[in-house]
């Protein structure tokens, strides 16, 4: 009928059913227990310490602080991980900043290139066109003058048509031989 079934042996005692070997090396035997390890036997023989109750206070107590312990150690990988990720993420933003003034940088740059070409631009002009600027400003002058001789002679022309010719320079009269549209220079 096929081969021979193997047969489970049963676990170790101290040991539960279902619990992992590893688990099982590093739990202790329940206090006043009879299974204990000829090594903790050994022990007790040596330290009769061992058994008392101020042992198992300062037993329970360093279970206490390790535990603790533990936890405090716990919490501040969490914070370091934290810590780290924040560094990540400062890094980054300093790369985004660096990069921001960077663009900033060539910007400044190409604008000083075109200011000082502009620059250089301007003197140019200055330096050629400069004569005909103030030689514009002396026939400007010029010219000014002329037309104020010319609008003093207007005036003197406007008078002696009111004198001769009655003319009226704000409106035309029904019996006026003479008309024109008025106009004084300013």
């Amino acid at each position: 009928a096929g081969p021979p079934r193997r047969q489970r042996r049963p676990p170790p005692p101290g040991r539960a059913t279902g619990s992992s070997p590893a688990s099982a090396r590093y739990r202790r035997p329940p206090a006043g227990s009879a299974v204990m390890s000829a090594h903790s036997r050994a022990l007790q023989k040596r330290h009769p310490a061992l058994e008392s109750k101020s042992f198992a206070k300062d037993s329970q107590a360093f279970h206490k602080t390790s535990s603790g312990l533990g936890n405090t150690l716990e919490v501040l990988r969490g914070q370091l991980r934290d810590l780290k990720r924040e560094i990540r993420a400062d890094r980054m933003g300093k790369k985004e900043f660096e990069d921001q003034m960077d663009l900033l940088r060539r910007k400044r740059d190409l604008i000083q290139k075109n200011y000082d070409a502009n620059a250089a631009w301007a003197a140019e002009f200055d330096k050629a066109i400069g004569p005909f600027e103030r030689k514009y400003r002396g026939l400007t002058q010029e010219i000014s003058g002329l037309y104020d001789n010319a609008k003093g002679e207007h005036a003197k022309g406007v008078q002696l048509l009111i004198n001769e010719f009655h003319y009226h320079p704000a409106f035309k009269r029904w019996n006026d031989d003479f008309s024109a549209v008025p106009f004084r220079p300013k």
